[in-house]
């Protein structure tokens, strides 16, 4: 269960990166 929620996380920082990186 842990290691969804840690995955997840990682997902959603590296979306949160990637929209920063386009602007």
């Amino acid at each position: 269960m842990a290691t969804i929620i840690f995955g997840y996380m990682l997902v959603l920082i590296l979306g949160v990166n990637m929209s920063q990186g386009c602007m």
